[in-house]
């Protein structure tokens, strides 16, 4: 996984798990270019200050196709399945791999 694909992950790991909502308008907002208005949303916001504290991640912004900045609502969404995918194959690799034989899962 590359840098930025791995950082914008994080972003929406961290909201998914602390049920924060994305909002904002994706496409009002350009990182790499210098302007006064601030990105709307909480994915758009956790996104600029990762850029403000990884320096190579900022760069490689800089150079990725204007059509491939991975922050549009169905990217989030893909990059939200893709990480229940994993848990759900996890979960049952951790229950195949158990010596207990009878499981029980809780949904809260």
């Amino acid at each position: 996984m590359t840098p930025s694909c791995k950082s914008i992950a994080e972003v929406v790991q961290f909201l998914a798990i602390n049920c924060l909502s994305f909002r904002g308008d994706e496409c009002a907002y350009d990182f790499d270019t210098a302007c006064d208005e601030q990105p709307s949303g909480l994915f758009l916001l956790l996104f600029d200050y990762t850029l403000s504290k990884d320096t190579k991640l900022h760069e490689i912004i800089k150079h990725i196709p204007r059509n491939a900045h991975y922050r549009s609502p169905a990217i989030q969404n893909e990059v939200i399945h893709i990480m229940k995918d994993i848990v759900i194959e996890e979960t049952i690799c951790d229950i195949i791999s158990a010596d207990i034989p009878y499981y029980s899962v809780a949904v809260a």
